[in-house]
């Protein structure tokens, strides 16, 4: 009953935060310098061609008109047509989000894999030589930007190591679309193409190295902390006094607790690559949806930068969810905090 309720808090709160970023989004986009209708026509065209534009953009209506147009319109599915690609906007985002969901997915678990392993293994071995090398890779990973690492990946891997490719989703040579699911490691998966699979998955590996490697470093130093934290907890030093093995009490009675915090950091990390990851895609050249929502920015496509924050606000209130849901099954505390007496 409990987590009933909390989940049911949580997707009033959700509903009321994806609410307010439509405002916030709305207000912003109409505030930038610069006329859509004159940018999207060119400096050419005449005044009537612009002020015909922006008729039927909706420009000349009131800021609320514009507003409650902007959500009929969003509720039908409907984000309007890019002045950048002159095509509907949902379109485009169907297009480039898959792309950066892959980059997205593989990334998180890498981070997941490495990070949470090597802040355990840092914990238990406290002051030797993997912890000092542990802290020390989790320090360099977090100060180096992740373009930075990009493209030096590109210079000593790409360039010197055989069958590391450094720029697209997929070889030249190879036909295929990704049109089932978007994904390009799935849809060869389900086409039964393994070459597809195995070149989308080496297109993939220096993004994703260079996309995780902060993160990586964020998590182990987290998870370090919180296993060293809980393991001078009374319970746990009186499970070892029972003279229990040191692999039980790490196992049963060290990691569940210790994985709040680092449950916590992963799922903000999730929901934030999905808009941190325009540079790295624009280093390797991948069609994602935050490179092509950087081009809108600089474009002062309204349509296509609104289209893609309010998907970047809705993943990142979804992953939110999922890890406060998450938490409450790991935490008892956290499902019944607020709950009616």
């Amino acid at each position: 009953m409990a987590y009933s309720s909390m989940l049911l808090r949580r997707l009033g709160w959700s509903v009321v935060v994806l609410l307010g970023l439509t405002v916030v989004v709305f207000v912003i986009a109409r505030m930038v310098p610069g006329d859509p209708a004159r940018m999207a026509l060119g400096p050419t065209a005449s005044a009537e061609q612009v002020n015909q534009l922006r008729s039927e953009m909706g420009l000349d209506q009131p800021l609320p008109v514009q507003y409650l147009r902007f959500m009929g319109g969003l509720l039908r599915g409907d984000l309007g047509n890019s002045l950048l690609t002159r095509r509907p906007v949902v379109n485009d985002l169907r297009q480039t989000f898959p792309a950066t969901l892959e980059l997205v997915l593989l990334t998180v678990l890498l981070m997941a894999v490495t990070g949470v392993p090597f802040g355990i293994l840092a914990a238990r071995n406290k002051d030797g030589w993997f912890d000092n090398f542990a802290r020390l890779a989790s320090l360099l990973g977090v100060v180096t930007p992740a373009f930075f690492l990009a493209l030096l990946l590109q210079l000593l891997v790409g360039y010197n190591v055989a069958g590391i490719p450094v720029l697209g989703r997929l070889s030249a040579d190879l036909r295929f679309t990704a049109d089932q699911t978007g994904f390009m490691i799935l849809d060869g998966l389900l086409a039964g193409r393994m070459d597809v699979v195995g070149d989308a998955f080496r297109h993939l590996l220096l993004p994703t190295i260079a996309l995780a490697a902060a993160s990586i470093g964020q998590i182990t130093r987290i998870t370090r902390s919180s296993v060293l934290d809980v393991s001078r907890k009374d319970y746990v030093e009186a499970e070892r006094a029972f003279g229990l093995p040191d692999w039980v009490v790490t196992f049963k009675y060290l990691l569940r607790p210790s994985a709040i915090p680092t449950v916590t950091i992963l799922g903000l990390e999730f929901a934030s690559l999905l808009g941190n990851a325009f540079l790295i895609e624009m280093v390797f050249s991948l069609p994602g949806m935050a490179s092509y929502g950087v081009r809108a920015i600089l474009q002062n496509d309204f349509n296509a930068v609104m289209g893609t924050v309010l998907v970047s606000g809705v993943f990142f209130v979804a992953v939110n969810l999922v890890v406060d849901l998450v938490l409450g099954f790991i935490d008892p505390r956290i499902r019944l905090r607020g709950a009616p007496a």
